[in-house]
């Protein structure tokens, strides 16, 4: 088991503060207590100004707005924002609902056309949409295009007014949802208007897509908006699905997310509807909403679950990088299941469908930012975030890009990080309940901490119910590894004369209102005991008597 450690010498007593300071925050102060002075200026935005001004011709006008919703979280986030925003200012918007997990204007292009809105808005995507921009210009009548995203710039669009935090020197690191979120500042700005306030909309939006937290403004999001919540179907979600991890981004990630991803990847148009309708207080069925989002969750896990085995099987894992196919019906799972692959052998994985004759497209998911370095590379071409993108490459160019993953300079078994290494004597209750009390700090780049112990020789429990859990005992510390498999149990069961390595992070335990320090085991080595002694330290002298 190969560990990087942040920190050398753990300070047990000050560990927030520098813990914090190797995750690259330099005023940790400011970071923990953020105020509004943390908030980019939206007037620093490229294109804000020529932004406000077409969108105020249309309120001015009270046009029928189109507005296409970005089939992820971040995306019902962003086009939530400015749909309740629109609504208030008098507007008729109409959303469009993808019926998969889609991206940007190709697929409701004609639909788009037909209904001849004269403003559509496109929040969370459409920067590189150059030519349905251009068709939708040049369709036969008056229609303006404003589009609030956060993807990478590629190539110039004349087509459409873009406000993208890539321009400018803004934050870099903000969802659709925030780049929204700005543009509503900026208009009530010039017109004297009250903004609302959608902080809690922009920070589930921040954590769903995996944004940076080390930034003071997503920060500030994360801050203002978990703390004091205000969209009414966030708050329900928040006591109904956050309810054991409490509200903060582990939360959002692990249990919110994941819900409303799934209902825009799968078929269910009416609960989308039913979902996005809840979202922007329009309808007030949030127990049968979440209900719904629920059954959705278990149908793709079920239909994930039986890919995944089916590819695995067929997966070469002798190169640095895996590739699998799958069939093109499963295009809205592939990114999901490329997950699966990249946690379980650490590895970039890319999943591919046949897209036509001669080309494949599909997900990469890594556990490094590639996507520059393959655009680069011009090999293939991917859309979206540096390690979690769509990818697109030609037949003749893959056993290319193959051999290019196999000569790129990165490992492909790479050293844990982790915050650093605890004796068990390091391991209190005020230690770990330091961890918790700042749940609301640990997200992408701020990792909740993890670390690592050796433990010699510990007491080995293994209780079995519904599933089974195993807990190693060490000085009173214990430490747990919850849904273990077969092979896992029937080698802690021969645990002999072994000692374990443990990565993991730290809990507290209350029991009977006592509190205790628990360690949730993230990974776990089982190495023999090595009971002799170095050569040089035996006493050899004392055998040949």
């Amino acid at each position: 088991m190969k560990v990087k450690s942040k920190i050398e010498n753990i300070n047990c007593k000050n560990f927030i503060p520098q813990y914090l300071n190797c995750c690259g925050i330099e005023d940790v102060e400011t970071y923990l207590n953020p105020n509004r002075d943390c908030f980019d200026d939206p007037f620093n935005y490229i294109n804000i100004n020529d932004g406000i001004e077409l969108f105020d011709k249309h309120v001015k006008n009270k046009s029928s707005v189109s507005i296409l919703m970005d089939s992820d979280l971040d995306g019902a986030c962003s086009a939530a924002i400015i749909y309740m925003f629109c609504k208030n200012l008098g507007m008729k918007p109409k959303i469009y609902f993808h019926s998969g997990k889609q991206h940007g204007l190709y697929d409701k292009l004609d639909e788009i056309v037909a209904d001849q809105y004269p403003l559509v808005i496109v929040p969370d995507a459409g920067t590189n949409d150059v030519e349905p921009c251009h068709i939708l210009k040049n369709s036969g009548y008056d229609c303006d295009i404003l589009i609030l995203d956060h993807h990478t710039i590629l190539e110039d669009n004349p087509y459409a007014v873009i406000i993208n935090n890539q321009h400018g020197n803004v934050n870099k690191n903000l969802s659709g949802a925030g780049v929204t979120y700005k543009f509503v500042q900026a208009y009530c700005a010039v017109h004297n208007i009250q903004s609302p306030e959608y902080e809690d909309i922009v920070a589930v939006s921040i954590v769903s897509d995996v944004c940076d937290l080390t930034s003071i403004e997503n920060r500030a999001f994360i801050y203002y908006g978990f703390n004091n919540p205000h969209n009414n179907f966030l708050i329900k979600l928040f006591d109904t699905v956050c309810k054991y991890r409490g509200v903060c981004p582990e939360a959002i990630g692990w249990d919110v997310s994941p819900l409303a991803n799934a209902l825009a990847r799968m078929d269910e148009q009416d609960y989308k509807t039913f979902f996005f309708d809840c979202l922007v207080g329009e309808k007030e069925d949030y127990d049968d909403a979440i209900k719904e989002m629920r059954r959705v969750k278990r149908k793709q896990d079920a239909i994930v679950k039986e890919i995944t085995n089916e590819i695995e099987s067929e997966i070469d894992l002798s190169h640095k990088a895996i590739v699998g196919f799958t069939e093109p019906s499963n295009k809205e799972i592939i990114g999901l299941i490329a997950n699966k692959f990249t946690g379980k052998y650490r590895k970039p994985t890319i999943l591919l469908r046949e897209l036509n004759k001669t080309t494949w497209t599909g997900s990469l998911r890594s556990p490094v930012e590639l996507l520059e370095e393959i655009n680069n590379s011009k090999l293939a071409q991917c859309i979206g975030h540096g390690a979690a993108c769509g990818i697109t490459v030609k037949k003749s160019n893959l056993k290319k890009l193959i051999n290019f993953f196999d000569g790129m300079n990165f490992e492909t078994n790479p050293e844990y990080d982790i915050a650093g290494e605890l004796t068990i004597k390091d391991i209190t209750v005020d230690f770990a309940q330091s961890i918790v009390d700042n749940k609301i700090l640990w997200g992408k780049c701020v990792e909740k901490p993890q670390f690592y112990v050796h433990l010699e020789n510990p007491t080995v429990d293994i209780f079995k119910k519904s599933t089974t859990t195993i807990k190693l005992t060490q000085d009173g510390v214990s430490f747990i590894k919850f849904f273990c498999n077969e092979e896992m149990e029937n080698k802690f069961k021969n645990l002999d004369n072994q000692s374990v390595n443990l990565i993991f992070e730290l809990d507290v335990n209350t029991y009977n209102d006592i509190k205790s320090p628990q360690g949730n085991i993230i990974e776990w080595e089982i190495e023999e005991n090595n009971n002799l002694k170095n050569e040089e330290e035996f006493d050899w002298d004392s055998i040949f008597k």
